[in-house]
């Protein structure tokens, strides 16, 4: 007997099977389609799926359907403490316009026009400048910081010293303020120029032409030692005995002005005269009797032994003239 195999057997009906049905076999179509949007705020995407099957048995059934579906993803929120989208950051409720994290999910930043709470002192925006009330850094202009704010500061050196050209205050140092800065003697803060410290914040000195205390005269450039009736460089009031001959004066030697001299300048400023008591050039010498001594010292001048006291008036030759003033007596 010959032995064949259960599944050779097996294998020859199913063949056999399909043979004898293949006007029957079912056939099937399937068609789908599918669409994905992704928006930088959200997700959503649609699925549009459509199959068609037909399924024909021996018995002549059909069966056929159609499926669609739609799926959307969330879209990004501002405060839920997730970063997403197009944010770049969100802490959630901290969220807020004076923090790191503005409340529109924006990195705070100097120049925002938020001021930054414990980060930044203010925040005008564009209009932050070295120069402005608020500066390019963020940081409140203040006297001090080494930047000069317009309008409001003369100047700002950045440090405290008053005795420079920018005062502590951030104002420019000038005569007249109290303190005494660079270039200037003194400053007592007045427009009185004769108390120790001129109007242009000079010490007084003679020859400045104002006249300080124990100076009798000052007329600056024009103080002179040459011309009369002047201002002497010594701040000193002209006078006889100077040097100098004023208009109220004859002459004047200075110190060689003399009293005992011939033809010297009196001690008066006045010139040497005839019966000034001094012997000066063309004058008679005034010794009657020769005995070297001028009739005005001699006291017995005409030399007869009695003395001009004792000869009344002295007019020896009785012309009215006493004999010492006379040169003929």
């Amino acid at each position: 007997m010959i032995r064949i195999p259960v599944s050779a057997l097996l294998i020859s009906a199913t063949l056999l099977f399909a043979c004898n049905n293949d006007d029957d076999e079912p056939t099937a179509t399937t068609t789908s389609s599918a669409t994905a949007t992704m928006s930088t705020t959200g997700f959503t995407t649609t699925d549009s799926s459509s199959s068609t099957a037909t399924d024909t048995t021996a018995a002549g059934e059909s069966e056929s359907g159609t499926e669609t579906g739609t799926t959307t993803m969330p879209m990004a929120v501002c405060g839920d403490g997730v970063v997403e989208g197009d944010e770049e950051c969100d802490d959630g409720a901290d969220n807020a316009d004076d923090a790191a994290c503005t409340s529109a999910c924006v990195a705070a930043t100097c120049g925002d026009g938020l001021v930054q709470t414990g980060a930044e002192e203010c925040d005008e925006g564009d209009s932050n400048a070295d120069d402005a009330a608020c500066t390019s850094t963020c940081a409140a202009a203040v006297c001090g910081d080494g930047l000069v704010q317009a309008g409001v500061e003369e100047c700002d050196d950045g440090n405290d010293v008053d005795t420079d050209n920018c005062l502590s205050t951030c104002v420019a140092a000038s005569c007249g303020d109290g303190i005494v800065g660079p270039g200037e003697g003194c400053d007592d803060a007045n427009d009185v120029d004769d108390d120790g410290c001129t109007n242009n914040c000079t010490l007084p000195g003679c020859g400045d032409g104002i006249q300080d205390l124990g100076e009798q005269c000052d007329d600056g450039e024009l103080n002179s030692d040459l011309e009369g009736d002047a201002c002497r460089s010594n701040c000193t009031l002209p006078r006889c005995g100077d040097g100098v001959k004023d208009s109220a004066e004859s002459c004047d030697e200075g110190t060689a002005n003399s009293d005992t001299l011939p033809d010297s300048c009196r001690r008066d400023c006045s010139l040497p005269t005839c019966g000034d008591g001094i012997l000066d050039s063309g004058e008679g010498d005034g010794d009657i009797d020769g005995d070297g001594l001028p009739n005005f010292q001699d006291g017995d001048s005409d030399g007869d032994g009695i003395g001009d006291g004792d000869e009344g008036e002295g007019d020896s030759d009785g012309d009215g003239l006493p004999d010492w003033q006379d040169g003929d007596s």
